[in-house]
């Protein structure tokens, strides 16, 4: 497997745990850009605005997207753990692999405290139970984000989900914070046999809402997302109030989701220019998708 900045990294096991832990030790404590692209991307949302309004689907990632689901996921993680006799895991490790799933999580969580293997199918049942009692205890809609599908939805605008939570969990989830009616379509990490960063998810997405991939962008925060995305033959914006970073100057990229309600721009044919990658985007195999940057070992 390709390992170059254009290779999405495997899962960790417990033979990196020493990269985990260091990835876990230097990730910062909530999301936020540095402070000097903070500026930059503050200054000129109008890239990020234009691109956003010149498509007429728009699919969103949801944990780290539009939720800020971190505190309860953590919380679910090292309840989990002290169920079974072991010690909690940073906060930091939780947020840089919730974008694999909870099976990523749970992954994680074993390979930091270099626990047997054994131990992530019985962590991943008691974080699942865990996490559908608790997901909304703390997790909210990111500011302006209520606003913004209010906006979409008045102009009927096509929306959906792609989440790597399971299908039910992300609905209900949707469903306790009063955002479920936005969207006519929610894909799972157990919908389609897939899950990000393969297009599968988006593409039976698409399929669903009868679009096709220059119709549509992908909104997501995360270099999962933005695989996905290109793999599929869709337009994306990354979000990087979220739980990552893009890469330095991407221009695809907003901060704040009120910078893209500012003076909303009618809706327009996409431009060819606009667009990530050509419309008829070729299958990749599962493990060789291209990507702008590696994900963290």
């Amino acid at each position: 497997m390709r390992t170059g900045p254009l290779a999405v990294a495997p899962m960790p096991s417990s033979s990196s745990a020493a990269g985990l832990r260091a990835a876990a030790a230097k990730a910062p404590a909530a999301p936020a850009a540095p402070a000097a692209l903070d500026r930059w991307h503050r200054a000129d949302a109008t890239p990020a605005r234009r691109q956003f309004w010149s498509r007429r689907v728009r699919i969103f990632n949801l944990e780290g997207t539009l939720v800020h689901t971190l505190p309860d996921l953590a919380s679910a993680l090292n309840h989990a753990l002290r169920e079974l006799g072991f010690a909690a895991v940073p906060h930091s490790l939780a947020r840089a692999s919730l974008h694999a799933g909870l099976e990523g999580s749970a992954a994680a969580a074993v390979a930091y405290q270099r626990l047997p293997q054994g131990v992530v199918a019985p962590l991943l049942a008691r974080l699942q139970r865990r996490y559908l009692a608790t997901m909304t205890l703390r997790s909210a809609p990111y500011d302006g984000v209520p606003q913004l599908l209010a906006r979409l939805s008045a102009l009927r605008q096509p929306m959906a989900v792609c989440s790597n939570l399971p299908q039910r969990t992300a609905e209900q989830l949707l469903e306790a914070l009063g955002l479920d009616g936005h969207f006519t379509q929610v894909v799972g990490a157990d919908t389609c046999g897939e899950r990000k960063p393969h297009p599968a998810p988006l593409r039976r997405a698409l399929v669903r809402l009868g679009a096709r991939p220059a119709e549509a962008l992908m909104i997501g925060d995360s270099a999962v997302d933005a695989a996905s995305a290109l793999a599929a033959g869709v337009g994306h914006l990354w979000f990087d109030g979220g739980y990552g970073l893009p890469p330095p100057l991407y221009p695809w990229r907003f901060h704040a989701w009120r910078d893209l309600l500012a003076a909303a721009a009618p809706i327009v044919t996409p431009s060819p220019a606009l667009a990530l990658a050509p419309s008829r985007a070729v299958e990749p195999p599962a493990r060789s998708l291209p990507l702008f940057l590696s994900l963290p070992a």
